[in-house]
C-alpha cells in the first residue's frame, strides 16, 4: 500500500529536547532531560500530495550503516498525520534508546509505514543529537588525553601544591598522612569534613591520668587545692554527680557536699571563664548561665533569648546526623530558608528571601534530585528535582513550584502547582499540574493534561493531551481533547480530536468533533462533526455533520449536514450532498445564478428532493434529477406543480400595481355593445427566466387562478382565465348583474402555477 509513496520526508528533524545523557539511563541527575529524540516529518505520496489526515502506524529503526544491516534500536508508534505532517518522540513509551556509547558513530534512520517495506535510502542523523548533553558517569579516563587537564581547566578553589616547613611534597598521586605527636592531636570531623589540630589533653589532673575519659564524675578529679586557677567551661563539658556527695545545686558546683569549696557559676562570668571562690555563698540569686532547656523554658525574652546566630553565619538543624533545615542569607531581614534534603540549595550567594520547604532527595540510596531556587523570593514547597528561576537574573522574581517531579518555573511571577516535567518560562503564567506541559507565553495558563503547550500571551489550555496554542496566537483557548491546535489569535477550540484553527483564522470557534479546521477565515464557527472545513470564508458557520466545506470566499454562509459545499456569498446549505451554484465573494458581485438557500438530499453529483432559493427571488423545488451536470442540476429536472412562477395585482385599467414574473398587461376592446360593454379581456404576458442561466423560459400546462378584488355592481360578476399559451394567457371579466350599463373596468389578482418546458 504505502510503497507507492516513495518519498517519506521533506526530512525535517527538529531536535528540540534531544538528550543523549543515556549512559546511566536509570540514574538521572539534576541536569538530565528526557531521554528522547523529537522527530518531525512529512508523509508525501509519489505525486507530491500529502497523505490523507488520519492515524498511521510507523516502525522506526536506527542503524549504524546506510544499508540497514546493523540495527541498534527499533520502536513502533501510532502517529496522527495532519496535512502530511507528523511528530514522534523516539525513545518514548516502552522503546528506550540504547546507551550513549552506541551513538559514537554515524547513525541512520529508517521508516516503515504500516505493513509496507521500510523506505530507502535510510537517512543519516546529523551531529546535533550527539553534542547537546553528556550523560553523568560516561566520560572515562581513557577518553582524557594525558596532561590535558591543566590548572587553568580547574575551578578557582583548588590547591596547587602542599609544602611542609617550606619543602614541597612532590610526586604525582603522593599520599599525605597527618599524624598526632609532640602534644598535638590531629583528628578528622566527617560532618564538616574538617581536619582539626588541637593541643593534646593534659591528663595529669585526672585520676590515673586516663586520656580516654571524656566525661567526669566528681570522684575522678584528682585531690588538691588550687586557689588561683580558673575553670573554663567549654562546649560539651559535662559535670556528672556520682551519687556519693557530689551534687549540682542551681548554678553552684559543690565538690564534697561542703559549701566551703563551692564554685559560683554566675559570679564574674567573663566569656565562659569562672573564678574559683573559696567559702562560696552556698546558693546564688544571680542570673544563671545561659542555656536552652530541652524540657521547656520560662521567663524568656525573645529579643535576648533565642536559638541562632548573631553574625552572618548560617544556622542549621540536623536530624540523624544530616542537615534538615538551613537558614542563611545576605540580609538579616530576608533570610533564605532551606528545608528537606541536605542537597537542596539556593543557587547563588546573592539571592535573598528564597524558601524551600522540603522534599528533594529521592530515597535513602539515591539517585538524588535536589530542589533549587535560583532567583530572589522564589519558593518550592516540596517534591523532588524542582527548579525555580535562572541564575538570579534581574527582574525575574517571585516564582513558585508547589511540588511534583522536575517541574521548572523561570518566568517572573510564574507558578507550577504539581505534576512532572512541567516548564513555565513566560511571566505571570501558571501550570496547575499534569505531565510535560509547557507555557512560554506571558499571563498564560495550563490546567493539567499531558504534553500541552501555550506559546502565546494571554492564552490558556484547560487540559487534554498534545494540545497547542502556537506562536502569534494571543487571547486563545483550548478546553481539552487531543492534538487540537490554534495558530491564529482570539480563537477557541472547546475540545475534540485533531481540530485546528490555522494562521489567518481569527476570532473563530470550533466546538468539538474530529479533524475540523479553518484557514484564513475569521469570525467563523464549526460546532462539531467530522472533517468539516472553512477556508477563506469569513463570518461563516458549519453546525456539524461530516465533510462539509465552506470556501471560495463564500462569506456569511451557513452549512449543516453531510458532504455539503458553500462556495458563494451568503449561502445556506442543509441536507446531504448539496452544492448550490455560485462563486460570488460579496453582495455587490452576486449574479442571477447565485443561490442563497438549498435544503434537501442529493448525491455526489446532483440535488434530489431539494428546495432552493436563487438570488433573483425564484424558489425552485427539485423532485428528481436526471443525469445531472456540473453547471446545474436543472438538466433533466422536474418542478413541482404547486410552484408559483408569477403573480400580479392588476388595476381596472390594466396597470400593474404589484407583480412577480409579469412582463406586460394589455386591455382588449369590450365585447358587446361598445356604448355599454358587458365584459373586458386582459392579455397578460409573463417574463419567466431560467433561474440558472437567466434565459427566457416557457411554461407547459401551467394553471392560472384569478380573483376580483371587488364587484363593481353585484358580487355575481364572473372572472375567468384561459390556459397558458406559450408564455401568455387572458383574463375575462363578465358582468352579470342588473345594475345596468356602467362601463367600468374592474381590478383583479392572479397567480400562475406549473412547470417549465424541459
Amino acid at each position: 500500500m504505502f510503497n507507492r509513496y516513495a518519498l517519506l520526508i521533506s526530512l525535517t528533524v527538529f531536535l528540540t529536547l534531544i538528550v543523549f545523557s543515556i549512559g546511566n539511563a536509570q540514574q538521572p541527575t539534576v541536569t538530565d532531560v528526557p531521554k528522547v529524540i523529537s522527530y518531525q516529518g512529512i508523509l508525501n505520496a509519489t505525486d507530491g500530495t500529502s497523505f490523507a489526515d488520519g492515524q498511521y502506524n510507523l516502525t522506526v529503526s536506527l542503524y549504524t550503516d546506510q544499508n540497514a544491516t546493523n540495527r541498534i534500536w527499533q520502536g513502533q508508534y501510532s502517529v496522527v498525520v495532519i496535512k502530511g505532517l507528523f511528530n514522534l518522540l523516539l525513545g518514548s513509551g516502552t522503546y528506550a534508546l540504547p546507551d550513549a556509547e552506541m551513538f559514537n558513530q554515524p547513525i541512520y534512520i529508517g521508516i516503515k509505514v504500516g505493513n509496507d517495506p521500510e523506505m530507502r535510502p535510510c537517512t543519516m542523523l546529523t551531529s546535533s543529537p550527539y553534542a547537546l548533553s553528556i550523560a553523568d558517569s560516561t566520560v572515562t579516563s581513557s577518553k582524557i588525553k594525558s596532561g590535558a587537564v591543566t590548572s587553568d581547566k580547574i575551578g578557582t578553589d583548588y590547591v596547587a601544591s602542599i609544602s611542609v616547613n617550606g619543602q614541597q611534597i612532590a610526586g604525582a598521586g603522593t599520599a599525605l598522612n597527618l599524624q598526632s605527636g609532640n602534644g598535638i592531636d590531629v583528628s578528622y570531623e566527617p560532618i564538616s569534613q574538617s581536619i582539626m589540630f588541637q593541643k593534646a589533653l593534659d591528663v595529669s589532673g585526672l585520676k590515673g591520668g586516663d586520656p580516654t575519659i571524656q566525661s567526669l564524675t566528681f570522684d575522678q578529679i584528682a585531690t588538691g587545692t588550687n586557689t588561683t586557677a580558673t575553670m573554663t567551661v567549654g562546649n560539651g563539658a559535662i559535670l556528672e554527680p556520682d551519687g556519693s556527695g557530689g551534687i549540682v545545686v542551681a548554678n553552684e558546683f559543690i565538690g564534697t557536699g561542703s559549701t566551703s569549696n563551692a564554685v559560683d557559676l554566675a559570679t564574674a562570668e567573663v566569656n565562659g571563664v569562672l573564678p574559683i571562690v573559696n567559702g562560696g555563698t552556698g546558693s546564688s540569686s544571680n542570673t544563671p548561665l545561659a542555656y536552652w532547656s530541652t524540657v521547656g523554658n520560662a521567663g524568656t525574652n525573645p529579643t535576648t533569648n533565642f536559638i541562632g546566630t548573631t553574625d552572618g553565619a548560617a544556622f542549621e538543624i540536623h536530624v540523624a546526623g544530616a542537615r534538615a533545615v538551613r537558614i542563611q542569607g545576605v540580609s538579616y531581614y530576608d533570610p533564605n530558608i532551606i528545608g528537606g534534603y541536605s542537597g537542596n540549595n539556593i543557587g547563588a550567594t546573592t539571592i535573598t528571601g528564597a524558601t524551600i520547604c522540603g522534599g528533594g532527595g529521592g530515597g535513602g540510596t539515591g539517585p538524588f534530585y535536589p530542589n533549587i531556587v535560583n532567583d530572589n523570593w522564589g519558593f518550592i514547597g516540596g517534591g523532588i528535582g524542582n527548579t525555580v528561576g535562572i541564575n538570579n537574573e534581574d527582574n525575574q522574581y517571585y516564582q513558585a513550584v508547589v511540588g511534583g517531579y522536575k517541574n521548572t518555573a523561570t518566568g517572573d511571577d510564574g507558578f507550577d502547582g504539581a505534576g512532572e516535567l512541567n516548564l513555565i518560562s513566560g511571566n505571570e503564567s501558571a501550570i496547575v499540574g499534569g505531565h510535560a506541559n509547557y507555557v512560554s507565553g506571558n499571563r498564560s495558563f495550563i490546567g493539567g493534561g499531558w504534553d500541552d503547550s501555550v506559546k502565546s500571551d494571554n492564552s490558556a489550555i484547560a487540559g487534554g493531551d498534545s494540545n497547542t496554542v502556537g506562536f502569534s496566537s494571543p487571547y486563545s483557548f483550548i478546553g481539552s481533547g487531543y492534538s487540537n491546535s490554534i495558530w491564529g489569535y482570539d480563537n477557541t477550540i472547546v475540545g475534540g480530536y485533531g481540530n485546528a484553527l490555522w494562521f489567518g483564522a481569527n476570532y473563530s470557534v470550533i466546538g468539538g468533533g474530529q479533524w475540523n479546521s479553518m484557514d484564513s477565515s475569521s469570525y467563523s464557527f464549526i460546532g462539531g462533526g467530522y472533517g468539516n472545513t472553512i477556508n477563506y470564508a469569513n463570518y461563516s458557520f458549519i453546525g456539524g455533520g461530516e465533510n462539509n466545506l465552506v470556501h471560495n470566499e463564500s462569506y456569511a454562509s451557513v452549512v449543516c449536514g453531510q458532504n455539503l459545499v458553500a462556495q458563494s456569498y451568503a449561502q445556506t446549505v442543509m441536507g446531504y450532498y448539496n452544492r448550490p451554484q455560485g462563486s460570488s465573494s460579496s453582495y455587490s458581485s452576486m449574479t442571477v445564478g447565485d443561490r442563497l438557500l438549498i435544503i434537501g438530499n442529493g448525491n455526489p453529483t446532483t440535488q434530489t428532493n431539494a428546495f432552493e432559493v436563487s438570488n433573483n427571488g425564484h424558489s425552485i423545488v427539485y423532485h428528481t434529477n436526471g443525469t445531472g451536470a456540473v453547471n446545474g442540476a436543472i438538466i433533466g429536472a422536474r418542478y413541482e406543480d404547486n410552484t408559483i412562477y408569477a403573480w400580479g395585482d392588476i388595476s381596472a385599467g390594466g396597470g400593474i400595481n404589484y407583480d412577480f414574473g409579469v412582463g406586460s398587461v394589455s386591455v382588449d376592446s369590450a365585447v358587446g355593445n361598445p356604448s355599454c360593454p358587458t365584459d373586458w379581456t386582459y392579455t397578460i404576458h409573463l417574463n419567466l427566466v431560467d433561474p440558472y442561466t437567466g434565459n427566457p423560459r416557457t411554461l407547459a400546462g401551467g394553471a392560472v387562478t384569478a380573483t376580483l378584488e371587488s364587484a363593481n355592481c353585484e358580487p355575481a360578476d364572473i372572472i375567468t382565465a384561459s390556459p397558458i399559451h406559450s408564455n401568455y394567457f387572458t383574463v375575462k371579466i363578465l358582468e352579470t348583474g342588473s345594475c345596468g350599463c356602467h362601463g367600468v373596468q374592474q381590478p383583479f389578482m392572479f397567480h400562475v402555477c406549473g412547470r417549465p418546458n424541459p
